[in-house]
């Protein structure tokens, strides 16, 4: 079972939702996306990566919030990224920035929402490497907990996430049915 945890440093009345860019603005047509990676209804028992209950409140929070800015780490096969970017269809201004040490899938062509694929390790991240502004946004996949550690680190260390950010953890709980070799653990505390 994946579960994510989504922790908020500010409020989510901090700032309005900017207005929508066009009146195709609309969830109905925006959670269409699900069905583009083989979403046949909405069950939490799809497998994946990202669970569609997941996908539904990390598309909710971004879409209700002022969140423009999201800083992904690990793209796998880019069903998150997606999300986010599927997100911010209708607001100005929105970027989402992927972090992997492995290339990650892209699934689509263009996007009107950008997209920025980082090849490196996140624990190493600096504001340059994110455009010089911070997030308002961070997707951590906690499956290696040193690594998740070390990234978090960085990313308070370093001022990426903002003052009222938020931190969405995915993977807090269990795989079911699935097992991981000891190296995808990451049990080495440096990360």
């Amino acid at each position: 079972m994946s579960i994510t945890t989504v922790m908020m440093l500010g409020s989510l009345d901090q700032n309005s939702p900017p207005t929508p860019i066009h009146q195709a603005c609309n969830l109905a047509n925006n959670l269409a996306h699900l069905r583009r990676f083989g979403y046949p209804r909405f069950s939490a028992e799809i497998q994946g990566s990202l669970q569609v209950d997941e996908m539904l409140l990390l598309f909710s929070l971004v879409r209700a919030s002022s969140i423009l800015r999201i800083l992904e780490i690990g793209g796998l096969n880019g069903r998150s990224a997606f999300n986010f970017l599927e997100a911010l269809r209708c607001k100005r201004g929105g970027v989402v920035i992927t972090v992997d040490v492995r290339p990650s899938v892209k699934r689509w062509g263009t996007h009107p929402v950008s997209h920025l694929t980082l090849i490196k390790n996140a624990a190493d991240l600096t504001m340059d490497d994110i455009g010089r502004q911070e997030i308002d946004a961070l997707l951590l996949d906690c499956h290696a907990y040193y690594s998740s550690q070390n990234v978090l680190r960085n990313v308070f260390e370093r001022g990426l996430l903002s003052r009222h950010g938020f931190i969405f953890l995915h993977d807090t709980g269990l795989h079911r049915n699935r097992t991981y070799d000891r190296s995808q653990l990451n049990l080495d505390p440096s990360g």
